[in-house]
C-alpha cells in the first residue's frame, strides 16, 4: 500500500497505527527502515475565499529522518506559519486577528522486529509551539482548524502528547497480504487563550486499523483498510464536557504500473457516530453530528517524462453530509506536483492545486439560513529534499 506518509507520519495514534500497518505492507514483510538520512524543507502558501471568509497561510514544512540501525530510525517534523484574513473581515461580527510561529515538535521513533513481521512506533510532541492565544487569534484558529480548508499549520500548539502503535503483518499467499495495528495517543492539557482560566484537555484515543492487499498481477494490485477509533472525555477547567462519538474509516485503492507510470484509484468513507455534551452528572446526545459523514474519490497519475522530471496529476472529489456546524457540500479538486530530480541526493519537488466548494443550507433555518454558500482555494510551493 502506498499512502502519502509525509502528511500522515505525525497525526493522531490511528494514522500512526495506519502508517507502520501500511508500510509493513509495503515492504512484503522485509526490514522497511530506509538507511538513507534525508532533510526536506517545503515552503507553501494556501489560500481560501468565498462568502464571508477570506483566509491564506505561508508556512514552511522542516522534516528530518535517520535510520539508527538496520531495524530503527528517528524523524522529526516541525513548521513555520503566518496567517492572514481579509481586510475588515470578521467571525460573526467579532474581531479577528492573525496568528504566526512555530508548530510543536514532532519526533517518531521506529523499531522493526524482522523475525515477528511487526513495526513498533512511539512518537511524543513536544509544545514549543504558541498555544495559547489571544482572542481574536483563537478566532482565526478556529476557522484554520476546519478539515476542509486543509492548512498546513492548522493550529500552531497543543500540550505535551504521546503515541505508541503496533503494526503486524502477515503473508497468507504469494497474492494476499494482510495485518493488523493499534495505536494510542495520550494528549496533555494545555490553555486556549491569554489572561484567562482555559485550561483545555482533549480526550485520548485509541485505534485499531485492519487491512488486506491483493496481487492482481506482477504490476498491479487492490489495497483495502479499515480504521475504528475510540476517543477519550475532553475537559475544561477540569469538568468533562464532551464525548466524542466513534469513527470508522473504510478505504481502498487500485493500483497499475504502466512501465516508468503509476496510476491510482481510490476511495474512501469515513463516519463518526454522535457525540454526547456532559454537564456534571448529566449527559446528552448531540441533536446533529459534529463531524459530518464524508466520501472521498481521488485519482493520480504519476508521469515520468525523464530521469530528471516526472509529473503527478491529481483529481480528487469530497461529498459532505450536514453536521452540527457544517452544511453538506460538495468540493472539487486537481493538482499537479512536478518533481525535479537533480541527483541521487537532491530533489525539488513542486505542488500546485485549485479547489472549489459549494454547500446548500438546509430550508428549515434552524442552523442555517436557506442558501448557497461557495468557497475556492488554491495552493502553491516548491520545496528541497536532500540526501545525507
Amino acid at each position: 500500500m502506498k499512502r502519502n506518509t509525509f502528511s500522515a507520519l505525525f497525526g493522531r495514534a490511528a494514522l500512526l497505527a495506519a502508517l507502520c500497518f501500511s508500510g509493513i505492507l509495503a515492504q512484503g514483510g522485509q526490514s522497511l527502515i530506509s538507511q538513507d538520512r534525508q532533510v526536506v524543507i517545503a515552503p507553501l502558501y494556501q489560500s481560501w475565499s468565498g462568502d464571508d471568509l477570506a483566509l491564506s497561510q505561508f508556512s514552511t514544512a522542516f522534516y528530518g529522518y535517520s535510520p539508527l540501525s538496520r531495524n530503527s530510525s528517528l524523524s522529526l517534523q516541525f513548521y513555520q506559519g503566518a496567517t492572514q484574513n481579509g481586510e475588515d473581515l470578521t467571525l460573526q461580527g467579532q474581531e479577528l486577528a492573525d496568528p504566526s510561529g512555530i508548530s510543536d515538535l514532532h519526533l517518531l521513533g521506529n523499531y522493526y522486529l524482522n523475525d515477528m513481521e511487526t513495526l513498533l512506533g512511539v512518537g511524543m510532541s513536544l509544545p514549543v509551539g504558541n498555544s495559547t492565544l489571544k482572542v481574536p487569534e483563537f478566532r482565526t484558529v478556529v476557522q484554520m482548524s476546519n478539515d476542509l480548508l486543509g492548512f498546513d499549520v492548522p493550529v500552531f500548539g497543543q500540550g505535551f502528547n504521546f503515541t505508541a502503535s503496533a503494526g503486524w503483518v502477515h503473508a497468507f499467499s504469494p497474492a494476499v497480504v494482510g495485518g493488523l495495528g493499534a495505536g494510542f495517543d495520550l494528549k496533555g492539557a494545555f490553555d486556549l487563550i491569554k489572561d484567562i482560566e482555559s485550561e483545555y484537555n482533549p480526550g485520548n484515543e485509541f485505534s485499531l486499523t485492519g487491512g488486506l492487499d491483493f496481487v492482481l498481477n506482477p504490476v498491479s494490485s487492490i489495497s483495502t483498510d479499515i480504521l475504528l477509533t475510540f476517543y477519550g472525555r475532553d475537559e475544561f477547567r477540569g469538568n468533562e464536557i464532551y464525548q466524542s462519538g466513534k469513527k470508522i474509516q473504510i478505504s481502498g485503492e487500485f493500483r497499475q504500473y504502466l512501465g516508468f507510470d503509476e496510476l491510482a484509484v481510490g476511495a474512501s468513507f469515513r463516519s463518526k457516530a454522535k457525540g454526547n455534551l456532559v454537564l456534571g452528572d448529566l449527559e446528552r446526545e448531540e441533536g446533529k453530528k459534529s463531524t459530518p459523514n464524508q466520501f472521498e474519490l481521488s485519482g493520480e497519475y504519476r508521469r515520468r517524462f525523464s530521469p530528471t522530471l516526472s509529473m503527478q496529476f491529481l483529481l480528487e472529489s469530497r461529498f459532505f453530509q450536514e453536521g452540527v456546524d457544517f452544511p453538506g457540500g460538495m468540493l472539487y479538486g486537481l493538482g499537479l506536483q512536478p518533481l525535479f530530480k537533480l541527483n541521487e541526493r537532491f530533489s525539488i519537488p513542486v505542488r500546485g492545486a485549485f479547489r472549489f466548494a459549494t454547500f446548500s443550507t438546509p430550508a428549515d433555518g434552524t442552523t442555517y439560513a436557506q442558501g448557497t454558500a461557495n468557497l475556492s482555494g488554491w495552493e502553491i510551493g516548491a520545496g528541497m529534499q536532500i540526501g545525507l
